[in-house]
């Protein structure tokens, strides 16, 4: 019993880290652990040389070891091997491989000078028997040299593949509960959009029969109901996809924004601009509409519209989407900025977009949001994948 309320207890502690602590403590124990290994497994039972040596190999091997999991795990991984990038993934491999072995060389070339060069048995030395093969491989040794490619994998990297594996598997499992956490929230959505009093199938083709019938009396009204059945279209049918074309979902938020502008006849400053192709890349659906509805929700004073305004802009470069809203606070925001963060009425709301983003592109988007005296701004930037590749995250 006390032994269960110890665990709780601790976890709870844990769980109420920031990330950058938690970082910091497993780092810490992780260092702890290669230290360990290296000092009593790896490498202090084979030196059998003077302390001095076999604790600056056993640091080697700790820098080495956490340097290589830190760059693979944090950085490598991400980038290449979850998106399946196999030819960055093979050249950090192999430079990574040759820089630990150009490490080993210098340093094994230096502690040579070092050592007591004998055993107390009378026998040669381990850090001299390596530096003879070593100096015979020369600097590119571990490409030329199958015996000393063995041996650098084995000192420096044998290690931090099982970490890195142990991380993979990880990963993997995280991955999962995530994919089966957003399912879940789909459902859910498609439960509560299923529940509607109004059959949304019913709505969508009244809209088309009104149109048809005020298209040639009233052009602009026509227009109007075509955009807003162009929404509808939008929400039945695309958005039950893992991801759509860009240039789909910003259609929808122009067609959205167009609504907008019509609702306030023009007097409120409203304006949309997109830069970069669109259609070459997908995007996960209605990410970009909460932001939308939020700008007009706290950006517009129905009964004073002067000065009130809403910029929204779309540039696409570099395989990136960058998304950002400005708009002033109307009216009582300015007394409640906070609350300009709140979730958006008959929106995902911004927790929920938060939330589907550390699902959809968990470590490579970046949103932001600031409130200032008289406007708020938000900025949103994504990966963009290529039409027909799909994710893993």
């Amino acid at each position: 019993m006390i032994q269960d309320g110890l665990t709780v207890s601790l976890r709870r502690s844990w769980n109420s880290l920031p990330k950058k602590s938690k970082e910091i403590w497993f780092f810490a124990f992780l260092a702890g652990i290669t230290w360990i290994i290296g000092k009593y497994i790896a490498i202090g039972p084979y030196t059998n040389d003077n302390a001095l040596v076999t604790n600056l190999l056993c640091l080697m091997f700790l820098f080495q070891t956490i340097g290589l999991y830190a760059l693979f795990a944090r950085w490598v991984f991400p980038r290449f091997l979850y998106k399946k990038r196999v030819v960055g993934l093979l050249l950090y491999l192999i430079l990574s491989f040759l820089l630990v072995y150009w490490i080993n060389y210098f340093t094994i070339s230096q502690l040579i000078h070092i050592s007591q060069k004998t055993t107390p048995e009378g026998t040669t030395a381990w850090i001299v028997r390596i530096w003879q093969i070593l100096s015979k491989a020369g600097w590119m040794g571990c490409f030329t040299d199958s015996i000393v490619a063995f041996w650098n994998y084995g000192f420096s990297c044998e290690v931090a593949s099982i970490y890195l594996l142990v991380k993979i598997a990880g990963d993997i499992l995280l991955h999962r509960e995530n994919r089966q956490k957003l399912e879940r929230d789909n459902m859910v959505l498609e439960l509560d959009f299923l529940k509607s009093k109004i059959n949304p199938h019913f709505l969508f083709n009244t809209l088309n029969s009104i149109y048809a019938r005020t298209v040639e009396v009233n052009e602009e009204a026509s227009d109007l109901i075509l955009k807003l059945a162009e929404l509808m279209r939008y929400s039945l049918y695309r958005t039950g996809k893992e991801r759509v074309l860009l240039s789909d979902e910003l259609k929808y938020v122009e067609n959205y924004i167009d609504l907008e502008k019509c609702r306030y006849d023009k007097v409120v400053n409203i304006s949309f601009d997109t830069d970069g192709a669109t259609r070459e890349y997908q995007i996960a659906p209605l990410l970009l509409i909460t932001l939308v509805e939020n700008a007009f929700k706290h950006g517009v004073n129905r009964n004073n519209t002067e000065d009130c305004f809403v910029r929204i802009s779309a540039l696409i470069e570099d395989d990136m989407l960058y998304f950002s809203v400005e708009n002033s606070l109307a009216g009582s925001h300015r007394q409640g900025i906070r609350s300009h963060q709140s979730e958006t009425e008959g929106g995902l709301g911004l927790t929920t977009l938060k939330r589907r983003l550390s699902l959809l592109y968990p470590g490579s988007h970046h949103f932001v949001s600031n409130a200032f005296e008289n406007y708020y701004e938000a900025m949103l930037h994504i990966p963009l994948e290529r039409a027909g590749v799909i994710s893993q995250s």
